[in-house]
């Protein structure tokens, strides 16, 4: 519906503003955690890529916050150096 509309737009928004120097990934939530873009930098490609993707994503329903913060304790290891910012 209208939130799920207006949670993609947000997302979409976010991405586009990321400087090219960062990385970033996005999980989606639901029955469990979707890597629905991995662990990349944030070049324009990337981010045209991953906001037209945006579009076509269904909701699949479910809030399981658990399952999507161990997916994102996965995917901030892999830069354990690095800040951390989850949204």
């Amino acid at each position: 519906g209208e939130k799920w509309q207006a949670a993609k737009e947000a997302i979409a928004i976010a991405v586009k503003q990321l400087p090219e120097d960062a990385e970033f990934f996005i999980i989606f939530g639901g029955d469990g955690a979707e890597l629905f873009a991995p662990l990349q930098k944030a070049t324009a490609a990337n981010k045209e890529a991953v906001v037209r993707a945006l579009k076509s994503k269904t909701n699949s329903g479910g809030t399981y916050f658990s399952r999507w913060l161990k997916e994102a304790r996965v995917q901030f290891a892999a830069r354990p150096n690095a800040a951390r910012v989850l949204i």
